[in-house]
């Protein structure tokens, strides 16, 4: 993770620091006739264009304080997502999503399986044959979601 800062902190340096700069066309040789407007003075170049902004300073505590912090946020946010009804796909662990060695209801939120705790399923089984659509709130703790309610679709 921290050779990941350290290519994007080279990475904006080197866009910095790379500028293109506008050369004015040459101006004509006397006499020479067939140039593109020959006998009129060259047209003053372009002004330089700005310099780039220097970046902004790293926090006190530096770029990985920084990204710690922006971690923290994202958590805050997905928890307060997940306290509210949710639509996520629901499983065995073990059967469906071939995680762990016991048969235990798992839940799948993008591309992560998450452990479900605080609801058992009617039929345990259910979950073994496939995985089915379900509105779930909750919140998450640790590795674990803590479910307050489950609504398997059918």
């Amino acid at each position: 993770m921290r050779s990941w800062f350290v290519v994007a902190a080279l990475a904006a340096f080197f866009f910095v620091g790379c500028e293109t700069k506008a050369t004015a066309p040459k101006p004509a040789p006397p006499g020479d006739t067939k140039a593109v407007g020959a006998g009129t003075p060259a047209p003053a170049p372009a002004p330089a264009p700005a310099p780039a902004p220097a970046p902004a300073p790293a926090p006190a505590g530096g770029i990985l304080d920084a990204a710690k912090a922006a971690a923290a946020d994202a958590t805050k946010t997905a928890e307060k997502a997940l306290a509210q009804a949710t639509q996520v796909e629901i499983g065995c662990a073990k059967c469906v999503y071939k995680q762990g060695d016991t048969c235990t209801p798992a839940i799948k939120m993008g591309d992560k399986v998450v452990l479900l705790s605080g609801w058992t399923p009617s039929d345990p089984m259910a979950l073994c044959a496939g995985a089915k659509k379900a509105t779930i709130e909750g919140k998450m703790e640790g590795d674990k979601f803590v479910a307050t309610k489950v609504d398997i679709a059918q």
